[in-house]
């Protein structure tokens, strides 16, 4: 009688359990960025001397690669963001956001690709 308990005691622990229901993992992006006028700025860490005039404000905000965005879009920065021009160089070619205090530099990644363009 013992053996025959241990027997179903071990049979009952064997018993695949079932799953839980999955959850969506949260999707994200390998950088930060301002996707603004249909291109994608990729943050870098130069700090820009010659801010020029503001061009817009960050309108969303997400980390989910997977949400639907519109308008001047930002993995980074909170909605609400000044974006502004630099002095001396096109909007095309990179833009500037304060951040920690410093003016810093965002590049174009549509126009140089993923990598910081060569000065």
């Amino acid at each position: 009688m013992l053996v025959l308990v241990i027997i179903l005691s071990v049979g009952i622990g064997c018993v695949r359990q079932s799953e839980p229901a999955s959850t969506p993992s949260t999707n994200s992006w390998a950088f930060d960025f301002i996707q603004w006028q249909d291109a994608s700025y990729r943050l870098t860490n130069e700090v820009v001397e010659r801010m020029g005039e503001p061009i817009g404000y960050v309108d969303n905000y997400s980390t989910d690669e997977l949400a639907s965005t519109g308008g001047i879009f930002s993995n980074h920065f909170p909605k609400g963001t000044p974006i502004y021009a630099i002095n001396g160089e096109s909007t095309e070619d990179a833009i500037t956001v304060q951040q920690d205090g410093e003016w810093v530099r965002l590049f174009n990644t549509d126009k140089f690709g993923w990598q910081l363009p060569a000065k």
